[in-house]
C-alpha cells in the first residue's frame, strides 16, 4: 500500500534516535527517575516527529498517536489531515515504555491503517510493525499477505512443544501460566511487548501468545494479522 510506503520512510529517518535513546537510556540506569523521563520523552519526541513529516507527506489521512502511557494512560491523540480524510493511521510509538527505559530493545512501534467509510465507520488496510531489536518491519494486509522485509510469511502450526507468550503482569496473577504448563505448552515467555511478539508470531518463533485488557488499537492489528495469516483467535 503506498501508505505504508510512506510510513516506512518516514521511521528509517528516526532509527538513528531510536537506537541512540536505547543507548542513552542504559547509561542512565543508576538513576531510575532520570532513565524514565529520558524514555518518556524519547516517546513524545518520536511521536511528534513522526506526526510532523507523516502529515507533511501524506494530506488525506487523520492521524490518532497513542498518548504517552504515564500522562494520558493510553489515550489517542487526534491530529487533523490537511484535505478531508479519507484514512486515518493509529500510531503507538513505543509499545513497552517500560522495557526502554531499562534500554531493553524487546518493544517497538505499530501503526494501523482504516479507511473511513462514513461517519463513525472505518474498514481495516493493513497493520504494519518496526521492532527496535532487530530492526524490521512486518507488513500485513487485512485478508492479503504478511511480509517482513519483502519475504512473505505463512503461518506455522505445532502439535508440540509449544511456546506461548503471556502479557504477565495482567494474567500471572491468575495463576494462568501454571495452568497452562500441564498441557501441550513447553515453555512461556513474558516480554509484554505486542510488537515483539506478533513479529515472532509471524515468523514462526513463537506459538501463541494469551493477552488480556489490550488497547482498541492492538486489537484491530491482531484481528488484520489474523485474518492474513490465517491464525486462530478466542475472545
Amino acid at each position: 500500500h503506498p501508505i505504508a510506503s510512506v510510513i516506512t520512510s518516514v521511521i528509517e529517518k528516526k532509527i538513528t534516535f531510536i537506537t541512540r535513546g536505547l543507548h542513552e537510556v542504559r547509561n542512565l540506569q543508576a538513576e531510575n527517575f532520570v532513565a524514565e523521563k529520558f524514555a518518556l520523552t524519547t516517546y513524545s519526541r518520536l511521536a511528534e516527529g513522526f506526526a510532523r513529516d507523516f502529515l507533511f507527506l501524506q494530506t488525506d489521512c487523520t492521524l490518532l498517536i497513542a498518548g504517552n502511557p504515564q500522562i494520558m494512560e493510553g489515550k489517542l491523540k487526534s491530529y487533523e489531515s490537511k484535505n478531508p480524510p479519507k484514512y486515518r493511521l493509529i500510531f503507538n510509538p513505543i509499545d513497552n515504555i517500560t522495557n526502554f527505559a531499562r534500554g531493553f530493545n524487546d518493544c517497538g512501534c505499530s501503526f494501523t491503517l482504516q479507511s473511513i467509510v462514513a461517519e463513525n465507520k472505518f474498514e481495516d488496510i493493513f497493520c504494519l510493525f518496526y521492532s527496535f531489536k532487530t530492526l524490521k518491519f512486518l507488513y500485513s494486509e487485512y485478508k492479503g499477505i504478511t511480509y517482513i522485509e519483502n519475504k512473505r510469511m505463512k503461518a506455522i502450526y505445532r502439535k508440540t512443544s509449544l511456546v506461548l507468550s503471556l502479557n504477565t503482569e495482567k494474567l500471572i496473577n491468575e495463576n494462568l501460566g501454571e495452568k497452562l504448563k500441564n498441557t501441550k505448552i513447553k515453555q512461556i515467555i513474558s516480554r509484554d511487548s505486542f510488537v515483539s511478539d506478533f513479529i515472532d508470531i509471524a515468523n514462526g518463533s513463537l506459538d501463541g501468545i494469551v493477552y488480556k485488557n489490550i488497547p482498541v488499537y492492538n486489537a484491530i492489528s491482531i484481528s488484520i494479522l489474523c485474518n492474513s495469516l490465517a491464525l486462530f483467535t478466542n475472545g
